[in-house]
């Protein structure tokens, strides 16, 4: 073997006497061998994103063809369970142009469609002159074989002048291979009222309901049991009428749709009938469905697009443009590089995901100085205490929810809890009367996370954003609370735009501008500053609510939202895996009803702690100070002032903020300036000629606004 040696190269081959399989790995390649067996000729290398399987079936051999073959596929099989993009290709010695040996073609043809591999010689691979007693005649047949999972892979053949057969070569389409990966989703094409009342009517339906409604007329004291006994009927009218499925994408376009995946499979089942009948209907069939599915694609694609496209909303508008154009984020597999190593298993990203996210917060809750949280203790409700529910206010808040399939940790969606209300109302109300009594179910407390890329490399774990899913059922008692909460005289200034009705980012937008134009008209320079707090909903301490608002607040409303924001948990999604649990120390929940308004009222004090004649325009976390004056010494000093006060105000609250991303602009009529200094902690930051407000840019010398 000496003699077949090429420097700065591997050379592996099967451990037989004939050695028919061998490969060439350059010494630096990422590839690394993980099957070469002594008895069969093959041989598997893999690296982060391919598995590569090549292959030589000799047709002379001491043991019976039948078994040997049978050895090759389990081998097969047991090589061919990965989510990499998976390529076997080698000398099969059978003829797919042929009829004979159609019991080992079957096999091999059902063990391809079950590994989700795609056969890609469709021409001749093999050519010889073969003499025979009638004279000499042409054999042509296709023994070598290409199966790949992906369809970004384009495969070649090319004569060689030292073989009969043709030269095999494959290349990549995109510098990114593609992955295989699966999804679970639930199938709602039967789903209605007339399926669920079928349901309600069955035995397991009216088991259950029984079971619910006797826990109620028992007058149990347990949130959690009866919380359990209603999502057990959720999931089994789920698994009845909403069944999930197991869908598979190959390519980042990949429609993920119930009903185009079930096309896919009545396909595939045609083909292997046909494979194991050879009766041409069932590729007939196979065909006609083929051309329905690419229909079917593409009329559902344009129906996406059209519905994205007359959306009420900008960013389904914005994304259509973007697919369009090719620029959309992908659903590509998350792959994190984590100590120079590429990690795209989801059980592990979902655990380095989970540490990150939790690790970050835990590392600003020490940057606040103000030590650890102390839990207030929850006070036990007389029954003089307890608000009515009412049910009136419990449909009007049902009749008030949008309907969304997606979920949290209990897999029950907003649509199946809005739709069950009719028979489970009695359940709803007193489901809410035992939580503010005794105490919020744990299952309510659990958060699932899912990262959202943001910009920048899909690699690095900074560039993600958590999104929060919580339970269905929680978020009716939240708007329930959030209810009695509005009503209980609270307000959260005049300055808050974010989180209100009838209030957006363009009246903030406004009122800004409003104070910007009033005083540069009555010749007065203006100030405007913004500060950049870091993670600001994760940073509401449950104690200093407490201390501000715990005396403030009805006893029954300050026991639930304590109990509510205490010993919160989230564990982390990636495609159908799930980390390990995670303990969030604080914050104002994200992803829920309530949280917005509650960090509304943690940060409405802090425009009284500036000083006078300030303005102050807040949306949400964002927020700009706006100074004005006539001499340009005293406005600096003014705004220098203001800012310390403003920075003093925050860490109170447990707020962190990030003073090398404060920014400051000087507006003025005069259309030169020199650009002004202010000293903020230490940092000097100069004035700048303009600021993105609320999406808008305002210019400092330009007395009106520039869209970016």
């Amino acid at each position: 073997m000496s003699h077949f040696n090429i420097p700065n190269y591997e050379l592996i081959h099967t451990e037989n006497a004939f050695a028919r399989t061998s490969c060439y790995l350059k010494k630096d390649s990422d590839f690394k061998v993980i099957y070469s067996a002594e008895g069969t000729d093959i041989i598997c290398i893999e690296n982060n994103c391919f598995k590569i399987i090549g292959i030589y079936r000799p047709f002379k051999i001491d043991t019976s063809p039948k078994v040997y073959f049978d050895k090759i596929i389990d081998v097969l099989s047991c090589l061919s369970k990965t989510d990499k993009t998976l390529i076997v290709a080698g000398d099969f010695n059978l003829d797919l142009k042929n009829k004979r040996d159609m019991p080992m073609k079957t096999k091999l043809a059902k063990w391809a469609i079950d590994s989700g591999l795609y056969q890609q010689i469709k021409k001749i691979t093999r050519r010889r002159v073969v003499e025979t007693g009638s004279g000499i005649r042409v054999e042509e047949s296709i023994i070598d074989h290409f199966y790949c999972s992906s369809e970004n892979i384009n495969v070649s053949l090319d004569d060689h002048f030292a073989s009969d057969h043709k030269l095999l070569k494959c290349r990549l389409n995109t510098f990114k291979p593609a992955t295989t990966v699966k999804f679970s989703r639930n199938d709602w094409r039967k789903y209605g009222m007339d399926s669920i009342r079928r349901f309600d009517s069955s035995e397991k339906g009216t088991r259950l309901l029984e079971q619910i409604r006797s826990y109620v007329t028992s007058k149990g004291t347990d949130p959690s049991c009866l919380t359990v006994l209603i999502n057990t009927y959720h999931t089994e009218l789920m698994k009845s009428i909403v069944p999930v499925r197991t869908i598979t994408t190959r390519r980042n376009t990949d429609l993920v749709d119930s009903g185009i995946e079930s096309m896919k499979k009545r396909r595939n089942r045609l083909l292997k009938k046909y494979y194991q009948t050879n009766e041409k209907q069932y590729l007939i069939q196979a065909r006609h469905l083929s051309k329905e599915l690419k229909k079917k694609v593409k009329s559902m694609v344009a129906y996406r697009y059209q519905k994205k496209a007359e959306s009420k909303n900008p960013k389904d508008f914005w994304n259509v443009i973007k697919e369009i154009n090719g620029t959309s984020r992908t659903t590509d597999r998350l792959t994190l590089l984590e100590n120079g190593e590429e990690i795209s298993n989801p059980k592990i990203t979902s655990n380095l995901m989970g540490d990150f996210f939790i690790k970050k917060v835990n590392l600003l809750v020490d940057k606040t100085g103000l030590g650890d949280i102390r839990f207030p203790t929850l006070v036990t409700l007389e029954d003089s205490d307890l608000p009515i529910i009412d049910p009136d206010l419990v449909k009007k808040i049902i009749d008030g929810s949008k309907k969304k399939k997606s979920s949290g940790i209990d897999g029950v969606p907003m649509t199946i809890v809005l739709d069950t209300f009719n028979e489970l109302k009695s359940a709803y109300c007193y489901l809410f009367a035992i939580c503010i009594k005794y105490g919020i179910p744990s299952t309510w407390k659990m958060a699932l996370i899912k990262p959202l890329h943001k910009n920048g490399q899909k690699t690095d774990k900074q560039n993600y954003r958590p999104i929060s899913n919580l339970c269905s059922l929680e978020k009716i008692f939240e708007r329930f609370i959030l209810y009695h909460l509005t009503n209980c005289g609270l307000g959260d200034g005049d300055h808050q735009f974010g989180f209100k009705n009838n209030h957006s980012t363009t009246h903030a937008m406004l009122a800004v501008q409003n104070l910007i134009s009033k005083n540069l008209d009555e010749n007065r320079e203006v100030m405007v500053y913004s500060l950049d707090l870091s993670a600001a909903f994760d940073m509401l301490r449950l104690d200093v609510f407490d201390h501000i608002y715990g005396s403030k607040l009805p006893s029954w409303i300050r026991k639930v939202v304590l109990d509510f924001l205490m010993n919160r948990k989230c564990v982390v999604q990636v495609e159908n895996e799930i980390s390990s649990e995670f303990t969030v120390p604080m914050g104002c929940v994200q992803g829920s009803v309530l949280g917005p308004r509650l960090f509304n009222l943690y940060t409405s004090c802090i425009p009284s702690a500036l000083p006078a004649n300030t303005n102050i325009i807040s949306y949400a976390d964002d927020s700009y100070v706006i100074l004005s004056g006539i001499n340009m010494a005293d406005l600096i000093k003014r705004t220098e002032e203001c800012m310390e006060i403003h920075i003093k105000s925050l860490l109170e609250l447990g707020m962190i903020v990030n003073t090398k991303k404060t920014e400051i602009v000087h507006f003025t009529k005069e259309s030169s300036m020199v650009k002004e200094t202010l000293r903020c902690r230490g940092e000097e930051i100069e004035t700048k000629e303009s600021m993105k407000i609320l999406g808008v840019i305002f210019q400092r010398n330009k007395h009106r606004l520039t869209t970016p």
